[in-house]
């Protein structure tokens, strides 16, 4: 009866030590998916931060090519004699030059805040994810210490 005992106290602390580990082994990646979660959310920030400003370069950009549009509108508007034609014509396609730069970099600013609102959206869904990864590897460690404790029980209970 005795070589039983201690036959089943041995497996007992073999199991003991396997569930510690266990335990550890998820400890350790809980703490990563805390420090994933951690990174994140500094992406985030830095994702609200860039849509703020883009905001802000959008209504400066705006302005600037309803600027240069209304500028293109007077040129166009110009008369020339036939001697000041060639002048008018190269003030024209400056104008126009302009108008489409501010144009293009107006439309860049707008699809990049889509872009933005996209990558936004990504950082808090692998937000959302880390936070119910955690959830679970919490509920696994909880769940292992339960056996832990139920092993240690039966090993109390041997003696």
């Amino acid at each position: 009866n005795k070589c039983v005992k201690d036959a089943t106290a041995l497996s007992l602390n073999k199991q003991m030590v396997e569930q510690a580990e266990v335990i550890k082994d998820l400890e350790k990646k809980m703490k990563g998916q805390a420090k994933d979660e951690a990174g994140y959310t500094k992406d985030k920030s830095k994702v609200e931060s860039k849509i703020a400003s883009n905001k802000i370069d959008i209504e400066a950009m705006k302005m600037e090519m309803e600027a240069q549009q209304k500028a293109l509108e007077i040129v166009n508007k110009k008369t020339a004699t036939i001697e000041g034609m060639d002048a008018l014509k190269k003030e024209v396609s400056k104008q126009q030059s302009a108008t489409d730069k501010a144009t293009k970099k107006y439309n860049n600013a707008l699809e990049d805040a889509g872009s933005y609102k996209e990558d936004l959206k990504k950082a808090e869904d692998k937000i959302a994810n880390s936070a119910l990864d955690q959830t679970k590897t919490k509920s696994e460690i909880d769940e292992a210490n339960k056996k832990l404790e139920e092993l240690k029980s039966q090993l109390a209970n041997l003696k």
